[in-house]
């Protein structure tokens, strides 16, 4: 994956544990247990890569901003 996006307010749930969204894991921490953190690791990076394959289906124009951003020739 060429660049990450950094969001500053993402978010993920695990909704069948956590319905009321209650606990962010998005940045895991590992005082939610090993399996729970694991999991959310897991998670975030498959939902990343496939935003960034449809990112790169529709010719997305953030994708060479974030190309330009990490190559300073580019700028």
């Amino acid at each position: 994956m060429p660049g990450r996006l950094r969001f500053r307010f993402a978010e993920l749930y695990d909704l069948e544990n956590d319905p009321g969204e209650l606990r962010n894991l998005y940045r895991a921490r590992p005082n939610l247990g090993v399996e729970t953190s694991e999991r959310a690791k897991a998670a975030k990076a498959e939902l990343q890569e496939n935003l960034y394959a449809w990112q790169r289906t529709i010719d997305d124009p953030l994708l060479a901003q974030m190309a330009k951003e990490r190559d300073p020739a580019k700028r």
